[in-house]
This record gives C-alpha cells, sequence and structure tokens, in this order.
C-alpha cells in the first residue's frame, strides 16, 4: 500500500521517465527471447515444449528483473500496487488514474523505442524474425476474449512477481 501510494502521488514528468525505461526493458526481453528462443526452429519442430521453455526463460523474466533492479514504472505492475493503495484509502483515484495512464503511455513509448532501435540495427534476422512475424500473427488473430483472458493471467503473473520482489531486501532475493 505504501508503494502504491507513492506510485499514485509521483509526479508525472518522473512516472514517464521510469515507465519509458521498464517499457524499455521489458521490449529487450522479449528480443532477448526471439534471439535465443526464436532462433531454434530445428528445436520447435523438434521438441516445441522444450522450445517454449528456452523462449520462456528468457523473456518476460529477464525484462520484469531489470525493472525491478534498475527500477521502472511498469503499467502491469501499477494495476496491483496503486489499486492498493487506493482501496487503502492512501492513495486517490485521480492519482491512480494519472499513474495508469502515463505509465502505460511511457510503457508504449519505451517499447517503440527499442523497436526502432531493433529494426534500424538489423538484429532481428533469420529464424528470429519469423517467429517475431508467426507470434504477431497468432495474437492478432485471436478472439478478444482469448486475448483478454490470456491478458488477465498475464498480468496475475507479473504482478505478483512485483509484489514478491517487492517483499525483498536484496537483489538476489530479487
Amino acid at each position: 500500500e505504501a508503494l502504491g501510494a507513492a506510485k499514485a502521488a509521483a509526479p508525472p514528468a518522473k512516472i514517464l521517465l521510469l515507465a519509458v525505461v521498464a517499457g524499455a526493458y521489458i521490449a529487450l526481453g522479449a528480443l532477448l527471447a526471439l534471439c535465443v528462443g526464436g532462433a531454434v526452429p530445428q528445436m520447435a519442430a523438434a521438441n516445441p515444449g522444450l522450445q517454449r521453455i528456452l523462449f520462456g526463460l528468457f523473456g518476460l523474466p529477464f525484462g520484469l528483473t531489470l525493472v525491478l533492479t534498475a527500477g521502472g514504472e511498469l503499467f502491469t505492475g501499477n494495476t496491483a500496487l496503486v489499486t492498493a493503495a487506493v482501496l487503502a484509502r492512501r492513495a486517490t483515484v485521480s492519482g491512480l488514474l494519472r499513474n495508469w495512464f502515463v505509465s502505460f503511455l511511457g510503457n508504449f513509448l519505451g517499447s517503440l523505442l527499442v523497436v526502432g532501435l531493433v529494426s534500424v540495427s538489423g538484429v532481428l534476422v533469420g529464424p528470429s524474425a519469423a517467429t517475431a512475424m508467426a507470434i504477431a500473427k497468432a495474437k492478432t488473430s485471436l478472439t478478444f476474449s482469448a486475448a483478454f483472458a490470456r491478458g488477465i493471467i498475464c498480468n496475475w503473473l507479473v504482478c505478483l512477481a512485483v509484489w514478491l520482489a517487492s517483499s525483498a531486501q536484496d537483489v538476489t532475493g530479487k
């Protein structure tokens, strides 16, 4: 609740800057997943479960670890933390809405920054690029209800990770 209250009261410029870097960190985690787990089409064909584990090990955990250790405002985690502060009457609804809007915008801008850098750098090629396109096609082909349910599951897991990391006292614990 205290962390959520501080996030709700933070100046928008600070939230925006920290949200841009958080969005970039998550995008870098996705890039790592694509470059490692997405670069093994033979494994995907022979053992898709193992390939998915490899993909998952290098994606969100890396990006989220960067956010939680280096600092950042991640909209996903803020949905839990700032909401808890509002429910405990330690933050206002206007503070919650400001935090959500600014952190969402910043996360989006940070991810676009990494997408632009990746595009210019040419680092995403071959099987990794094909995997990125296949993921994009699959995600945009989902029904609204399937995408919404997956979003809830993902947000739940990220919020749990943020909550667990916030109770840790050191980097190793996070």
